[in-house]
């Protein structure tokens, strides 16, 4: 007989990828806004060196270098709470809508409206 007709099934792969469990929200438009943020700076910056970065090419780049990463140290705690911002803002808003949502079906049911402001 074939041994491979006796193996037992292998098991079902597990999924490629999981979702962190403990992400913080608005974490990707931070980083959206402070990669924005020191892309605009870098910019301004290389901008005001081009007068003197012909002689001085290799101080320029590490003066750029410096304050690409000094930029990215300052604004980050900043991006980071507008993120957050931003989430809570977009949660409450889908919060509404739904909201607004269901409680169009419960009229078109017939169903009283739920007073959510009641103490």
């Amino acid at each position: 007989m074939n041994t491979y007709a006796h193996r037992p099934p292998a098991p079902a792969a597990a999924p490629a990828h999981r979702p962190a469990a403990h992400t913080t929200p608005g974490r990707p438009i931070a980083a959206v806004l402070l990669a924005a943020a020191v892309a605009a700076l870098a910019g301004i910056v290389s901008q005001l060196m081009d007068t003197w970065a012909d002689e001085h090419l290799f101080a320029a780049w590490v003066a750029l270098w410096a304050v690409v990463f000094a930029g990215s140290l300052f604004l980050a705690g900043t991006a980071q709470r507008i993120g957050q911002r931003v989430m809570q803002r977009l949660n409450a808003w889908g919060r509404d809508r739904a909201q607004a949502r269901a409680e169009t079906r419960r009229r078109r049911f017939g169903h009283p409206p739920i007073n959510t402001t009641a103490p």
